[in-house]
Parts: C-alpha cells; structure tokens; sequence
C-alpha cells in the first residue's frame, strides 16, 4: 500500500504529461489530414479534362500552396519546445509513456515508418508512395495500443485493491507504517496538498478520506490514458489513410 501510494503521484504526472503531448500529436495529425483532403479535392479537381491550361495552373499553384503548409505543420508541431514529426523529432522513434505504478504498466509507442511515410509524401512532389498492401505497421501500432489499454485495466483493479483495502482502516487507528499520500486535484477542483503520515501516528478521518480520493484520482486518470490510447490510435489510422489518399492524389498529379 505504501509502495503503491508513493508512486501514485509520480504516475498521475507520467499521465497527464502523456495525455498533453498526445493531444498536441492528435491536434498537428488532424490538421495534415484536413489539408490532405484538400490537396486531394484540388488533383481530382486538375484530373478533369473540362479545364483549361490556365485553370490547372491555377489549380497547382494552390496545390503547391497547401503542400508548403503541411509541410511546415509537420516540420513545427511542438511539444515542451521539442519537435515532434519533424526528421529527428519526438515521435521519430519509440516511446515508452510509463502509465502506472509498475514496470508492466506502461505503452510503448513506434509510429516512426507512419509518419516517416507522411512526412516523405510532402517532400517528394508527385512520387506515389509505396504502401503496405495489408496494413501491418498500422496494425503492429494499434496491438500496441490494446496491451497499454490492459496495462490501464491492470492498474486500476491495484487501485480498487488498495481502495478496498484502506476501507478496513478505522479512523482513531495508528498507522501500521510511515504512509505518503500524494497531492492531488479533487472532485470540486480543489488541490489536496501531499501529506506523509507517521509510523504509530493516529489516521484521521480526513486522511481515510484524502487517501481514497488519491486512489480515486489515480482510476481516473488511467481511464483518461485509455481513452488517449483509443483516440490515438484512430489518429493513426487516420493517418495511415491519408497516405493513401496521398498516393491517389500522386498519381493524379503525375498524369
């Protein structure tokens, strides 16, 4: 229990910190996607044969417009001011995001080849990309995706343990040992500062409470890693797809 507690706090930070940059990650995808799409309505656009020289030339001129602009979305997305998609950035290489209070509880993270594939679709004008017929490195992220959604479900059952229990714990008993609960944000969005309760000191009522809360908390949050695994992992496939897409609109470019 005590092990557990002292590092309830240092994993509610790892997830928080986790969430934040998968948020930005997911906000910088959305956006490329988005002027994929367009880039792709421009070349199916160019593709018919109603237009004139002029019109095509219009056509690619904000083509090569939408192009410089994914390619900057890329090139500056930022977490904590260190890049993310650029060549050499955060998610270049694999990621470990340690979720829980144990060596198991963590999700590891490699989506360098998707978005090396992305990134090299924008820099090379007009090359079709070489996709994978089956899809096996999107599927290779999303099992990687379900084991750190077992690894949150892991941690939050050591969490109604722990709950469960502390619930055996009267108010008026001595601590059996010296007990850590970690600050925390509680339900009314007020902070409960960090409190270590001596070995044979007397447990209150208010700490039974607090220490409940922080396990509370600490469910929470894995849910909230759960949910950002999912949501992630639709990111990714999303832009798997959009690579794709690229490679359509490649070709059509190219004709």
């Amino acid at each position: 229990m005590e092990k557990f507690l002292n590092s309830a706090g240092q994993a509610k930070q790892n997830i928080q910190e986790s969430i934040a940059m998968l948020q930005i990650a997911d906000g910088g995808l959305a956006e490329s996607v988005k002027t994929l799409n367009a880039m792709k309505k421009l070349a199916t656009q160019a593709a018919n044969d109603t237009n004139s020289a002029a019109d095509r030339e219009a056509i690619q001129k904000e083509f090569s417009e939408l192009g410089k602009e994914l390619q900057n979305a890329l090139n500056n997305t930022e977490y904590n001011s260190e890049k993310l998609f650029a060549d050499g950035g955060k998610m270049r290489k694999e990621l470990n995001f340690q979720s829980g209070t144990d060596a198991e509880s963590s999700l590891k993270l490699d989506l360098n080849s998707v978005i090396a594939e992305l990134t090299e679709s924008v820099t090379k004008k007009a090359t079709p990309i070489t996709a994978s017929a089956t899809g096996t490195k999107e599927e290779q992220a999303l099992e990687k995706l379900e084991d750190a959604t077992k690894a949150a479900d892991t941690a939050k059952k050591a969490a109604d343990t722990a709950k469960t229990a502390m619930g055996t714990t009267k108010a008026g008993a001595n601590a059996p040992k010296e007990i850590k609960i970690p600050t925390y944000i509680n339900a009314s969005g007020i902070s409960i500062p960090a409190k270590t309760i001596a070995s044979g000191t007397a447990v209150t009522q208010d700490d039974l409470n607090n220490i409940a809360g922080a396990v509370d908390v600490l469910t929470k949050e894995h849910a909230k890693a759960e949910k950002a695994a999912k949501d992630y992992a639709v990111i990714s496939a999303y832009a798997a797809t959009a690579i794709h897409a690229y490679q359509d609109m490649a070709q059509e470019e190219g004709r």
